[in-house]
């Protein structure tokens, strides 16, 4: 089943603006105000685990439950490639006993592995194929 299309136009020298049928948008590029694929990548990880996690931190700690996440990655510069992703999701858990923190975060966990369509795409990875098509049609 193939998912939304995305796209993306060249505004300038390594830049392109990408939007998605919902209306967002992202910067991609080297410059300034702008994400390189790299980063996205890690976003990628990070976002997809933070938002399968969301559902289980609201119910036990409320819709207004506050929680930040930052992420980096280890890479080979001689392959040009990550080797891995470190993402760490700080929560206020508020008064939450220890036993039942253990619990939630077990419940996050699986939560995770099933829903993050980012990590378990790391876990099993996709052939990714690029097409050059003439814009003119040609």
């Amino acid at each position: 089943v193939a998912m939304a299309q995305l796209s993306a136009r060249r505004i300038g020298h390594l830049h392109f603006t990408a939007v998605n049928d919902r209306g967002a948008s992202v910067e991609i590029g080297k410059g300034p105000e702008q994400f390189t694929p790299g980063e996205l990548m890690q976003l990628a990880v990070a976002g997809c685990q933070a938002l399968s996690a969301d559902s289980r931190f609201e119910q036990a700690l409320g819709e207004d439950y506050h929680a930040t996440f930052t992420v980096s990655a280890d890479a080979n510069r001689e392959e040009n490639r990550f080797t891995a992703f470190h993402t760490a999701l700080e929560v206020e858990f508020a008064d939450m006993p220890e036993e039942a923190r253990a619990a939630l975060l077990g419940r996050v966990d699986r939560a995770i592995e099933r829903a993050c369509t980012v990590g378990r795409t790391l876990d099993h990875p996709a052939p990714h194929n690029l097409e050059i098509r003439d814009a003119a049609g040609n």
